[in-house]
């Protein structure tokens, strides 16, 4: 999955005007077309929406899996290993 296409996912948990109109913007054009002041307030805007890499394994983290593993607070792998492990 791109991240383009995670945006339109999320885009509809965007509260901020501006910050999803930058975001439809780079839906439709590509977030690297974005000018350089724009990719930063979409980033900042966002960031609550973004791991990039799990604070447990260090794993990065896919777009695909971005949104669970923001719910569960680590990969899927290590989600795996917790729930293995630790759940009965």
């Amino acid at each position: 999955m791109s991240f383009e296409n995670y945006l339109k996912e999320i885009i509809d948990n965007i509260d901020d005007v501006n910050i999803k109109g930058i975001a439809k913007k780079a839906i439709d054009i590509g977030f690297d077309k974005l000018s350089e002041k724009q990719q930063f307030i979409l980033n900042q805007g966002i960031s609550d929406y973004i791991m990039k890499e799990c604070p447990n394994c260090g794993e990065q983290i896919s777009y695909e899996d971005m949104a669970i593993s923001i719910d569960n607070g680590r990969c899927s792998s290590c989600e795996y290993d917790w729930n293995k492990n630790y759940v009965d």
